[in-house]
């Protein structure tokens, strides 16, 4: 076996496509069985390049996803409509995707391209020296040249190899749900809004059915009833919670393992590149693992060139959010991550 990849979510999923379209030979071990829950997703209109570059594009617009042309901003400000922008062919348009099925539709596009997908739980890194050369599972032994960790906030393999990601902003949670019914000013949807204790994001996701998301410091953290003002006519769907705080891998890559999406850094949702960051990880896994594979890179320059990478597309996001919290007066203006996440 070539790669073995970890996690079946957009990371783990865009990282088989690639690699099944280079001709290399793909194991995909997800330990939950799909459809799993998952928050409601705002694709940016940056995504679509990428799924038509994977030749998954045809199967998210056969889900007819809402699409939308920007978003409601109400931060610090009166609240105002920020457009994505258009071109000469007309406005650019994000999805609005329960992730649930954006996630079954980019695994289910892995396994067509012959990636094989098996759903069992692993137990063990398996070892020779310093490189991974696979992982034991609840059922069998799989053995591969080079591991991708997409397990996202679990970061099994990152975990399982002892790599820090230290937080690098206070600690936020994000609570967030579905609910279905009548919306208040749901012309003026999506809409991203900031009060004194954090920021909520309310945007539609189908007919007459909503997706939310609250981020705050532990100490506002929204009761147990909570909805977002102009939803409380709706009916509330089941209510999860997640520790978004902002974290970096000290090590993104290594001898035979890579680390993708939030494996490898994680920023707040009000980034809103989520997936789109995990598809390019993904992608970019794919990329060095088989120009190494084809010999027409070392293994350690890949690491590397990959490693800094995460580092610089980290640090890009990160000031821009941290303008913007400071700009509002949220959360203590999240620091700049400290220079010994580079190393």
């Amino acid at each position: 076996m070539s790669v073995l990849i970890l996690g079946g979510g957009p990371a783990g999923s865009a990282a088989a496509m690639a690699l099944r379209d280079a001709g290399i030979d793909v194991t995909l071990v997800e330990r939950a069985a799909f459809p799993r829950y998952r928050p409601g997703e705002s694709l940016h209109p940056g995504v679509e390049p990428l799924l038509e570059r994977l030749g998954v594009l045809p199967s998210v617009l056969d889900a007819d996803f809402l699409r939308y042309t920007g978003h409601w901003v109400h931060w610090h400000a009166p609240a105002r409509f920020i457009p994505f922008g258009h071109d000469t062919r007309g406005a650019w348009r994000g999805f609005q995707a329960p992730r649930a099925e954006l996630d079954r539709r980019l695994l289910a596009a892995a396994e067509r391209k012959g990636a094989t997908v098996r759903f069992e739980r692993p137990t063990r890194v398996l070892r020779d020296g310093d490189t991974v050369v696979g992982i034991e599972t609840t059922r069998t032994e799989i053995r591969a040249r080079f591991t991708i960790d997409g397990t996202g906030g679990a970061r099994w393999l990152a975990r399982q190899l002892g790599v820090a990601a230290p937080a690098a902003s206070p600690r936020l949670l994000a609570h967030f749900g579905y609910a279905t019914g009548p919306v208040e000013e749901a012309d003026c949807l999506p809409m991203l809004r900031a009060d004194s204790h954090g920021w909520t994001w309310v945007a539609p996701v189908g007919p007459d059915r909503y997706h939310w998301t609250r981020v705050t410091l532990p100490h506002h953290r929204p009761h147990r009833h909570w909805m977002p003002d102009g939803m409380h006519g709706a009916r509330r769907e089941e209510v999860r919670s997640a520790d978004v705080t902002w974290r970096l891998a000290s090590r993104a890559a290594g001898p035979g393992w890579f680390l993708a999406g939030d494996a490898a850094a994680v920023l707040d949702p009000a980034s809103s590149h989520g997936v789109l960051r995990a598809i390019m990880t993904g992608m970019l896994c794919a990329h060095l693992i088989a120009r190494v594979l084809r010999r027409r890179a070392h293994a350690e320059e890949a690491a590397s060139l990959y490693h800094r990478w995460i580092v610089d597309s980290f640090r890009h996001d990160a000031a821009h959010l941290r303008r913007a919290y400071r700009h509002a007066g949220l959360f203590s203006s999240p620091p700049a991550p400290r220079d010994r996440l580079a190393s």
